[in-house]
């Protein structure tokens, strides 16, 4: 049996993070870095590095 995340309990564990377009109830399936791969029930997880910043891609997986 899988044991799934509530936002309410992302953001208990990480009070600065930044959640957008979901209600504290909403159950998290995985959380995934990867914008390419989002389906419904993840928590997309934009890195900033390099090279790369995955926030610009946040309108896209927010669709």
């Amino acid at each position: 049996m899988s044991r799934f995340m509530t936002v309410a309990d992302v953001k208990r564990g990480l009070p600065h993070a930044k959640l957008f377009g979901l209600s504290d109830s909403t159950f998290i399936e995985r959380f995934i870095s990867d914008s390419r791969q989002v389906q419904a029930g993840d928590c997309f997880i934009a890195l900033q590095g390099e090279r790369h910043d995955a926030h610009a891609f946040l309108q896209e997986v927010m669709q």
